[in-house]
């Protein structure tokens, strides 16, 4: 009962809208990120496994906010911080 309590909590923090999508609930533990080992591909490493995740973050920030500036500022980050991190991250802004 408790996990599951954590489980919405943590969905109702991730939410921008009025309604909580099943990207929004994360278990842990089951197999939402691309953890080693979990699709019998070579395992990734825990650099690998923060970069897919904030790729996921950044993209549907962009597309939610349909501009670099809005996304950061709702990312908590600067304009300027976000464009680095695209670069790095190899994503363009129609991603």
């Amino acid at each position: 009962m408790r996990e599951l309590a954590n489980v919405l909590e943590r969905a109702l923090n991730l939410v921008n809208g009025p309604q909580i999508l099943p990207e929004h609930i994360w278990f842990s533990g089951h197999g939402n990120l691309p953890v080693a080992g979990s699709s019998g591909d070579t395992p990734k490493t825990l650099a690998e496994n923060i970069q897919a995740v904030e790729r996921e973050i950044i993209s549907a920030a962009l597309a939610h906010y349909g501009s670099a500036r809005k996304a950061a500022r709702s990312l908590g980050l600067s304009h300027t911080a976000l464009l680095k991190k695209m670069k790095k991250l190899k994503l363009t802004r129609l991603e």
